[in-house]
């Protein structure tokens, strides 16, 4: 059975780098996604399904909601260094 995952972040490195090897691996499965703007996390899962989306800008659809999911067994962050400081802390 696949790992739970989320994707942190959803600049051009999580679309061309961290999104590709995700669905290349069998053994993950990508449950949701989070970035700053709901605006960006719709953009980068446009062509995905069954992926929920987690923003800063959305009610009840935060990064620390996202961290209590029970079928998320692991996150792959795709952020700027200096806002990784930030996700990391939880």
């Amino acid at each position: 059975m696949a790992v739970g995952i989320a994707l942190i972040g959803s600049g051009i490195f999580a679309k061309e780098e961290h999104l590709p090897a995700i669905q290349a691996t069998p053994l993950l499965s990508l449950k949701a996604v989070y970035s700053r703007s709901l605006k960006s996390a719709k953009t980068l899962s446009e062509n995905l399904s069954d992926v929920e989306l987690y923003s800063d800008d959305s009610d009840g659809k935060t990064y620390e909601e996202l961290l209590k999911r029970d079928d998320i067994k692991g996150v792959v962050i795709a952020y700027v260094s200096r806002r990784q400081v930030d996700i990391d802390r939880f």
